[in-house]
């Protein structure tokens, strides 16, 4: 048997092609289209883990201070001591998603979690004693304790514990009542002097 095989065709000439290099600027665009996308995500997440931080540890007890909301969000919260005047709200619950408040007369705020966990909704109740002075009461964010002395103090509150009876304030009261956990039923009573 010969090597030659006298039927078998020729090889096709394999077709050159040919290869565009791309340009440096085509480079560098592709270069920094990546390291912006991942500046991007990477920014992103930070933000989103901050208000992870931010609403994971606010929890039953805590004071916040409110202010009007930023980024598509009603509210910003910031937790502080309960006993500086820019304390206005209380958590008297955190309740997963789905389930209710207690009953009340709660400001209620939707908390932004990571993936691990459900969304929560934080019940706020205005952080006040008998004897302390509000102002904006109606305001959510802009709700705040001041001197009963101070010129723009609107109301007086009074604080009957362990009752959720609103006939416990005087007509012309501004009333809160709260059911749960701790029920009380707060009387902001105008002050006089404002």
């Amino acid at each position: 048997m010969s090597t030659n095989e006298p039927f078998m065709a020729p090889a096709p000439e394999v077709p050159k092609v040919e290869v565009k290099r791309l340009a440096t600027g085509a480079k560098v665009g592709i270069v920094l289209g990546v390291v912006v996308a991942f500046l991007l995500s990477f920014g992103v997440s930070m933000l989103f883990f901050r208000v992870v931080t931010i609403a994971s540890d606010v929890g039953t007890g805590d004071c916040l201070k409110l202010q009007s909301g930023t980024g598509g969000h009603d509210f910003d919260y910031r937790k502080i001591s309960c006993s500086r005047d820019e304390a206005v709200y209380r958590v008297e619950a955190r309740v997963s998603s789905g389930a209710s408040c207690p009953r009340g007369d709660f400001l209620k705020v939707k908390t932004a979690t990571n993936h691990n966990q459900p969304l929560s909704t934080l019940c706020l109740a205005l952080n006040v004693d008998t004897g302390d002075c509000v102002r904006n009461a109606d305001g959510e964010a802009a709700a705040e304790r001041i001197s009963c002395a101070a010129r723009g103090a609107e109301s007086r509150a009074i604080v009957h514990r362990y009752a959720a009876e609103p006939d416990l304030c005087s007509s012309g009261d501004h009333i809160l009542v709260y059911e749960g956990p701790y029920e009380r039923t707060i009387c902001l009573t105008p002050v006089t002097n404002a």
